[in-house]
């Protein structure tokens, strides 16, 4: 048939194939058994016959233990700076060429003067001259090419040779106003910019905007408006240039110069001018003002660095974002504290509080949410309450909101899931604890009769604000403490104690039974004032420990959880210590009767529920 030559070279074909993958695949072979042959190329000649199979068996080389590459590092590593490299190079020369040129200007100033060569005028105008001359032998080096470094370390040194110019015009020889004065330092900055922002050189923005911003005191033109308003365009334009050019050492300066105007501004209103506290234009408003500028173009900064520049939040950038937020809080913070120490700082906090509430939508509304940015926001702002608080109230209302902020707080940080929170709460929880037992409801007053703290003028009654006030700042205590164990145990957080008990849980069943001690002991001396019904209460309480003790327990048993069933048996253990450290030594016969029966009977019964409860009981289920 003819279709049996066409069938045979088809077979000729993939028999042809197969030797060729067959050559391939020993080749292969042979290059892993053997490393110093990998670098030959792989040669299979299709005309020769390929050798008989190889019937031993092969062993594959052994497979080498993978290379574990070293952890990135969380941020990129900064570049080694080699002084003696700077130094030595161009850069280097050119500055210190142009540090030395603006010393023999001001050199040249000091002979002027001492000499009485050309007059006061004489002498601003040449230096003017000679610095313009400067500055245009920059321009020109630049454009016919003869190197860039020259041309900066010129047009600085002809920046810094007009600053000295005005500061002769203004402040030494009085030609010219102060303001004037600053107004031509605005000019000097704005060709300094433009400069370099042509040349993409951070040395002579430095020159240009640090010299301006050292010009208000060069030219002792004092704090006012025209002062303020000068720095913060400076400071916003520092700000610019830091944010397009990544220009850190122009931020570092500028900020620097920034700082010691705002340091100026908060010590004006704190140390000087204190007792001005009126709503005019004053100097203690116009330092408010001035801050609170500052503050929200340093609040700007910070949400626009975020937005163009903070990538994820394990890098570089947003460290700085987050840096620069926790600057402003405390910028907000510590301002209005120092500047409001005698005026009201607690209702100035709570206005700071509000601001950075608002600000914790911010990253969002910039187009770029952020967790960590949003809660260390809600943290300044709750740090500006906690202040506020404790300088608005006083006593047992101080201790009351704390912990009622504090159960709140923690409310938000267990429905939220944020940890971050919940040690803020802790924290609200722990001054509130200490402001309770040492000044609202003292614990030593609570055993002692009477309590000296809670009563009248007169000594023959209880005080009836400071025992509703005592009351209640123990339940409030108690909430606080209940929504923190309860949150704890919901976010997982605290330390867990044997039998997998969070640490919130006891400190919540402590707070609960200090607010029902301060309650019983307190509410009974306020319908009689008397040692007796002292005595009674504490017997009471000691009863009432008990009963909720047994119910707890009983709980436990019933439902066969190891939690509560611990729970009841450690309060029995405080209701029996507090028979035998306080009332065994300080009740009379018959309130120590009574407490010591009644506590004997609910462990008796303690007793007899355990073992019906426990007797066919299956193992824990808590």
């Amino acid at each position: 048939m003819s279709a049996d030559p066409e069938i045979a070279a088809l077979r000729a074909q993939l028999q042809a194939v197969s030797n060729l993958l067959d050559a391939a695949e020993r080749r292969l072979l042979e290059i892993t058994a053997t490393p110093q042959a990998s670098a030959q190329p792989i040669v299979v000649h299709a005309a020769q016959e390929p050798p008989p199979p190889d019937t031993t068996t092969f062993s594959p080389p052994p497979i080498a233990a993978p290379v574990t590459e070293p952890k990135a590092s969380r941020w990129p590593a900064m570049p080694v700076f080699s002084a003696r490299a700077f130094l030595a190079g161009p850069r280097g020369l050119a500055i210190i060429g142009g540090s030395v040129l603006i010393l023999g200007l001001a050199f040249l100033y000091v002979v002027a003067i001492q000499q009485g060569i050309l007059g006061p005028e004489g002498r601003t105008v040449t230096g003017a001259v000679a610095s313009v001359a400067l500055i245009a032998a920059g321009l020109v080096l630049e454009r016919r090419g003869a190197g860039l470094v020259g041309a900066v370390a010129a047009v600085g040194a002809g920046i810094a040779g007009l600053y000295m110019a005005l500061v002769s015009a203004t402040r030494i020889f009085d030609l010219i106003p102060a303001a004037v004065g600053l107004g031509l330092a605005a000019l000097v900055a704005a060709g300094a910019v433009l400069i370099a922002h042509r040349w993409r050189s951070q040395l002579v923005a430095v020159f240009g905007l640090c010299g301006a911003l050292a010009a208000p005191v060069l030219l002792d033109v004092g704090i006012t408006p025209l002062t303020i308003g000068f720095v913060l365009i400076l400071a916003a334009a520092v700000a610019a240039l830091w944010l397009t050019r990544r220009w850190h050492a122009l931020a570092i300066a500028g900020g620097l110069l920034s700082g010691a105007y705002i340091v100026a501004l908060v010590a004006a209103a704190a140390f000087i001018i204190r007792e001005q506290t009126g709503f005019g234009w004053n100097e203690f408003w116009q330092s408010v003002l001035g801050v609170g500028l500052f503050w929200g173009l340093l609040v700007v900064v910070a949400l626009a660095h975020h937005r163009l520049r903070a990538g994820d939040e394990d890098s570089r950038d947003f460290a700085t974002t987050l840096q620069l937020s926790i600057g402003t809080g405390a910028l907000a913070v510590l301002g209005v504290g120092a500047m409001f120490l005698d005026a009201g700082a607690g209702w100035a906090l709570l206005v700071v509080a509000g601001a950075y509430a608002a600000l914790v939508v911010a990253p969002r509304l910039v187009g770029r949410p952020s967790p960590t940015l949003s809660i260390t926001f809600a943290l300044i702002a709750l740090a500006a309450v906690f202040l506020a608080t404790l300088d608005l109230l006083g006593g047992s209302n101080r201790a009351t909101v704390l912990a009622l902020q504090a159960g709140g707080l923690a409310v938000v940080a267990g429905r939220l899931g944020v940890a971050r929170l919940q040690w803020a709460a802790a924290g609200y929880l722990g001054v509130a604890a200490g402001l309770v037992v040492t000044q609202a409801a003292p614990i030593r007053d609570l055993f002692a009769f009477p309590p000296e703290r809670l009563i009248n003028a007169a000594g023959d009654a209880m005080d009836g604000g400071a025992t509703l006030g005592a009351i209640a700042a123990a339940t409030a205590l108690a909430g606080g403490a209940i929504a923190l164990a309860w949150s704890s145990e919901r976010l997982e957080w605290g330390d867990l104690l044997p039998g997998g008990v969070r640490l919130g849980t006891p400190l919540a069943a402590v707070a609960i039974l200090f607010a029902v001690a301060t309650a019983v002991v307190y509410a009974g001396l306020s319908l009689s004032f008397t040692r007796g019904v002292f005595q009674g209460s504490h017997a009471l309480v000691s009863s009432i420990w008990g009963v909720a003790a047994l119910g707890i327990l009983v709980v436990g048993l019933r439902r066969q959880i190891r939690v509560v069933r611990t729970a009841g048996l450690a309060l029995l253990g405080a209701t029996l210590a507090k028979l035998v450290l306080f009332d065994l030594s300080q009740l009379t016969a018959l309130s120590r009767a009574v407490a010591f029966v009644v506590v004997g009977l609910l462990f008796v019964a303690g007793s007899v529920a355990y073992q019906r409860l426990s007797a066919d009981a299956e193992p824990d289920a808590g």
